[in-house]
């Protein structure tokens, strides 16, 4: 009797141990959640044509909790293909899944989701062989703030989730609005980084990359406002845009900003309009001595001096 308990025993550890290792829930650390994050971003900010109000995603803890969720539910599913990875996408989330013994990169999985939009770039619909590009509209909608990803091992199957703050554009719909970068970027996200639209925080946040250079080999572009990639506060990253029809002058830059202006306009913005600049009034307070207050009006014409 005892050596038949044993022996129970002793196929139940082992049974233990099989599920300890088919079923691993593993919680994405740090680096790897700026990996997901840096590389959708990336995407992003290439977007072309270029957009006018993408914006940057933040990692967010409660979607990933969404993800991680998903990517256990996933896991049962039994897959009937010679394919070595699968993608998947739900409501408001993708999943990458291989059978591969070497795990797949932050930049292989983000880039399979991206290459689903080949045929909607080139024509603006999902159409040819390719029909399936919601997972590129979902990683490219302009209407995504943040996002959260979870990893997930099952019966050999390694399963990654991204789940996203909005949905993804519908088919047949533009999945951004196109135009100059950053031109259309809401008030609370006033600040661009790499062709997205950001806020002071995120201008502030040590682990935001900022490419440097234009050389081909490196993300170009560090950003539309700040004339380096180390003028990281905002105080720092200043516009240089021409008023009243004005064009910028190829010298000009945000901290020394100049304008060529149409007749009628002046300044370094072309800000001024002249006719009112002539019918101006000017008023000065002074002090000539102790106790003593002047004002002074003047105009394009004359200088009135009063005593107060």
């Amino acid at each position: 009797m005892l050596t038949k308990i044993m022996k129970n025993l002793f196929s139940i550890g082992i049974l233990l141990s099989i599920l300890t290792v088919e079923f691993i829930d593993a919680i994405l650390d740090r680096q790897q959640q700026l990996s997901f994050l840096n590389e959708h971003n990336r995407f992003r900010e290439l977007a072309y044509p270029t957009a006018s109000r993408m914006l940057y995603l933040i990692w967010r803890e409660h979607l990933a909790q969404y993800a991680e969720r998903e990517a256990n539910e996933l896991c049962y599913i039994v897959h009937q293909t010679d394919t070595v990875w699968y993608i998947k996408m739900g409501d408001s989330w993708l999943s990458y899944q291989t059978t591969e013994n070497v795990l797949p990169t932050a930049w292989q999985i983000v880039d399979a989701w991206h290459s689903t939009g080949r045929s909607y770039r080139s024509t603006g619909a999902c159409s040819g062989e390719n029909t399936n590009c919601q997972p590129y509209l979902q990683i490219m909608s302009d209407k995504l703030d943040s996002l959260g990803c979870a990893y997930y091992l099952c019966h050999g199957v390694h399963t990654f989730v991204c789940y996203y703050s909005h949905k993804a554009a519908v088919h047949g719909s533009r999945v951004y609005a196109v135009g100059e970068p950053c031109s259309a970027c809401p008030n609370s996200l006033p600040l661009c980084l790499n062709n997205l639209c950001i806020d002071k925080m995120i201008v502030r946040d040590p682990t935001v990359p900022v490419y440097k250079g234009s050389d081909s080999s490196q993300r170009p572009f560090c950003t539309r406002d700040c004339e380096t990639c180390e003028q990281r506060l905002i105080g720092q990253c200043r516009r240089c845009d021409c008023s009243n029809g004005g064009t910028r002058r190829p010298e000009a830059t945000p901290s020394n900003c100049r304008c060529t202006c149409p007749i009628g306009y002046f300044g370094r913005q072309c800000q001024v309009t002249l006719a009112r600049y002539k019918n101006s009034v000017a008023l000065r307070l002074g002090v000539r001595g102790p106790g003593k207050l002047s004002m002074s009006l003047r105009t394009k014409t004359r200088s009135t001096f009063l005593p107060i």
